[in-house]
């Protein structure tokens, strides 16, 4: 499955036009859905894109060969050439400074470049700039592994100031942008999808069970991947994985506690490791 995520309706055109997708409700943003890919389009801004990614991906639980991809335009410094299409090998929150990495393991036909991410437009970009990036890479990548997280930007201007846009900036435009680089981000992700191993995947009852012992123990993205690892080793090897997790949950006294701190939360787990091999 391949989940696409823009801002902006325009950004979304060529994702519509590819795919036969069914519109799905949804409380933010707007969510289209077919038998191949899943479309979020969140509003402008990283609040926007943090709510609508996390409620779609509550709704339609990522699979082990899923592929989450970010596309959109953004503002860039003169030597970025005008439409110019680049695969992001870093984002960096303006906000908090804080950096995100995705692993860029497969080979690209496009250009690599950083990214930031900024609450506002950005007059004079420093590197490629956006408002939604890192907030689409902190929260899809708590059901994401960082090799399956995806952002391609397209240039479309060189700064614009807070509260303007640029004159030759239409939803026309915005479209062509995206849908002249499209044919090639989709032939790239396809191909790293084949490549991915398809795992058994979690039922409903015990991908439930994985999310909220994800949340009591305040579980990073290795610690989420090991949670899910251990839920399959016992949903194969007994059939439920949730009785497992309740009983220890009642032995560590850890039912219906409220999230753990993080460094108590590894403590935790590596017991629950131990408890999954008895």
């Amino acid at each position: 499955m391949l989940w696409f995520f823009t801002a902006i309706q325009p950004e979304a055109v060529p994702v519509l036009k590819t795919f036969s997708m069914e519109r799905e409700p949804s409380l933010f943003g707007t969510f289209y859905r077919s038998k191949e890919a899943v479309l979020v389009i969140s509003g402008s801004g990283p609040v926007s894109m943090a709510a609508a990614a996390a409620e779609a991906l509550s709704r339609f639980p990522a699979g082990p060969a899923d592929i989450a991809v970010n596309l959109g335009i953004c503002g860039a410094p003169a030597g970025y050439p005008y439409a110019q299409c680049y695969r992001i090998h870093k984002i960096t929150d303006a906000s908090s400074g804080r950096d995100f990495y995705p692993d860029l393991l497969a080979a690209s036909d496009f250009g690599e470049a950083a990214l930031i991410t900024h609450s506002a437009p950005c007059a004079s970009p420093a590197t490629l700039a956006d408002m939604e990036g890192s907030a689409f890479f902190e929260t899809v990548a708590k059901a994401f592994s960082p090799d399956r997280i995806f952002l391609y930007k397209i240039v479309s201007d060189h700064g614009i100031e807070a509260g303007k846009t640029a004159p030759s900036l239409t939803p026309q435009t915005v479209t062509e942008l995206i849908g002249n680089a499209f044919g090639g981000i989709l032939k790239e992700v396809t191909a790293y999808t084949a490549l991915l191993p398809e795992e058994p995947a979690l039922n409903h009852e015990t991908e439930a069970g994985a999310e909220a012992l994800c949340t009591l123990l305040d579980a990073s993205v290795t610690m989420r991947n090991d949670i899910r690892k251990m839920l399959l080793y016992l949903q194969l090897r007994d059939g439920n994985a949730t009785e497992a997790v309740q009983r220890f949950l009642l032995a560590e006294g850890l039912d219906g506690q409220k999230p753990l701190r993080r460094k108590e939360g590894k403590l935790v787990l590596e017991r629950f490791r131990q408890y999954c091999l008895l």
